[in-house]
């Protein structure tokens, strides 16, 4: 009669005090309570086959899968030696060998056997004899006229559609930027336009983000005019006045010229009428469009430049800034330190032979470790079972009987004429069978197998 022992061993593991089980969790004061517990079983489980020990570790009443651990019970003793066999019975007198018959059959293509266009030669051999007078000629008929050619098949259907390639990454937006720091590029000022991509996307053209600049600059002064010549000492005092005077119907000025001796003279500059309204100026402008995809020569997106007149796009003026090819992906940051390890519960199980530790036949000892460290009080012993006792020695076996004589295997063919099986023309019908009832003749009821060879068309 077998025993099962079942044991629960708990090890009550305070791990996390201040330190932390699990890497990037810190000041973590809870409590981990690692126990083992073993069941006995029988049978068949995980890769015991005559039954054992289960060992699973639980991390706070959950079973860890991963540290489970079987240990599987010894195999059987030994059987004892089986007794001395009886001696053998006195062989039986030989049968008569039976006859083997086969077949052969040879491919001619030369005029032979009645046949003009080849064919094949069946034989019938007996103990590997050839029986002249069972040998029968299948004859080749006259070639066919060919057949038509077939109808051409059907196209095969269009292959399914590929995937959809992954969409490619975001690119740059480009920036245009204006200022007025030309430095020595203008003469006399104007307008620096910087033009790039904002690599860091904080929607700033940093220096170092800056693809091109180009300078429109103010045009120069014209020259001076010539001096005129020096005239006399002419003073003018004005007046303004309104209303009708001295011809003038909508006001105007009143001038007194005193001029060194001369008369002083008047003249009067009328208003004139107010002329028509001017034709209003052009206002011209600049705007930026970012876009993606592609547009003019950029492939990849990038800003398009218009400039306005009266609010109309000149398209003769209108450029594009191309965003870059995407740049190649950063490295990788440095790993962060490695958060303090908690302690970890694990099992080693070691084989031995001989008498050790209450165990008289060998068996299994089971350590416990904690952060790899063995645990003495919890080493358990799991030992071999005793061999069995030796079986009784087996009877003497009786005498064997005499062996039957053999049965003769048989061949026999018969030529047919019209259609049979799968012979349109005729041909010869080659039956196999056993002389069950060892009369020399194969008898209908003793075909094991018949097998058929075609006359060729004519």
């Amino acid at each position: 009669m077998k025993k099962y022992i079942t044991a629960v061993i708990s090890i009550a593991i305070i791990a996390c005090i201040n330190t932390g089980c699990n890497e990037g969790k810190k000041n973590d004061t809870s409590s981990v309570t690692t126990t083992m517990h073993t069941t006995t079983f029988e049978g068949i489980e995980g890769s015991c086959t005559n039954g054992g020990v289960k060992i699973e570790v639980l991390v706070d009443d959950k079973v860890d899968d991963a540290q489970t651990q079987y240990i599987c019970n010894g195999n059987n003793g030994i059987d004892g030696n089986n007794g001395q066999n009886g001696e053998n019975g006195k062989d039986g007198q030989n049968g008569e060998n039976g006859t083997n018959a086969s077949i052969q059959t040879t491919t001619f293509t030369d005029e032979q056997g009645g046949c003009t266009n080849g064919g094949v030669k069946v034989e019938v051999l007996i103990d590997a004899v050839v029986q002249e007078n069972q040998t029968r000629y299948i004859c080749n008929g006259d070639n066919g006229i060919n057949g038509q050619d077939g109808q051409n098949g059907q196209d095969g259907q269009n292959g399914q559609d590929g995937q959809n390639g992954q969409d490619g990454q975001d690119g740059h937006n480009a920036l245009v930027v204006t200022s007025d720091e030309v430095g020595d590029n203008c003469a006399l000022d104007g307008i620096r336009v910087d033009v790039g991509l904002d690599a860091n996307d904080n929607g700033t053209l940093d220096a170092d983000e800056i693809r091109s600049s180009s300078y429109i600059c103010n045009g120069s002064n014209g020259e001076n005019g010539e001096n005129g010549t020096n005239g006399t000492n002419v003073s003018v005092d004005s007046e303004s006045f309104e209303g009708e005077q001295n011809g003038c119907t909508n006001g105007g000025i009143k001038l007194t010229i005193h001029n060194e001796g001369q008369a002083d003279q008047t003249q009067y500059i009328c208003n004139g009428v107010d002329g028509k309204d001017g034709a209003n100026g052009t206002n011209t402008s600049m705007q930026t469009t970012p876009f993606t995809g592609v547009a003019g020569e950029c492939t990849n997106g990038g800003v398009r430049i218009d400039i306005l007149k009266d609010g109309e796009i000149q398209l003769e003026q209108t450029q594009y800034v191309c965003n870059g090819v995407n740049g190649q992906d950063g490295q990788d940051g440095q790993d962060g330190q490695d958060g303090q390890d908690g302690k970890v519960a694990s099992i080693q199980t070691m084989s031995f032979a001989g008498e050790q530790n209450g165990c008289m036949n060998g068996g299994i000892q089971i350590d416990v470790l904690l952060d790899g460290v063995v645990q003495p009080s919890q080493t358990k012993f799991i030992c071999n079972g005793t061999d069995g006792k030796d079986g009784q020695d087996g009877a003497d076996g009786q005498d064997g009987n005499n062996g039957a004589d053999g049965i003769s295997t048989l061949v026999t063919t018969v030529p047919f004429t019209g259609k049979q099986e799968n012979c349109d023309n005729g041909g010869i019908r080659i039956d196999v069978g056993a002389d069950s009832n060892r009369n020399s003749t194969l008898d209908e009821s003793e075909v094991i197998s018949a097998r058929y060879v075609c006359n060729g068309q004519n």
